[in-house]
Parts: C-alpha cells; structure tokens; sequence
C-alpha cells in the first residue's frame, strides 16, 4: 500500500490555520487536524498526515488490515 502526500499541500496548509472553512473544506479537513501534533511546520504535517491515513486505512479496512499482516 502506498499513501503519499505532496509539497504545499493546500488541505494540510488549511489543517494548520486557525482561518475560516467553506463547509465542504472543513468535512476535508477534521480527519487531517485529528492528525496533527502541535508544532507541525507543513512538511512535517504532511509527513506525518500521509503515514496516519496509511495506518487508518490499514486499521478500518478488514481487507487492507488483513493483506499488510500477512505481507
């Protein structure tokens, strides 16, 4: 399984700020902030975002979960 974030990412940026969401940004949002730390600086954010939605998808996912303890 691969899971990748990119540089600049506009939704970790937007996970990060404290500014004001659309309605439709903050449904995209909530799970990132759920993975921050404080004192992320973006690349770091999306680092660790990337590796939390992996393990997210590896825990909630019978299949995915299955695959990775198996190899």
């Amino acid at each position: 399984m691969l899971v990748v974030g990119h540089s600049g990412c506009g939704a970790v940026t937007a996970a990060l700020s404290s500014a004001p969401l659309t309605p439709l940004l903050s449904d995209l949002v909530a799970p990132i902030r759920g993975s921050l730390e404080p004192g992320h600086d973006l690349n770091r954010a999306i680092r660790h975002n990337a590796r939390h939605a992996a393990a997210e998808l590896s825990e909630k996912r019978q299949r995915i979960g299955q695959a990775v303890r198996t190899g």
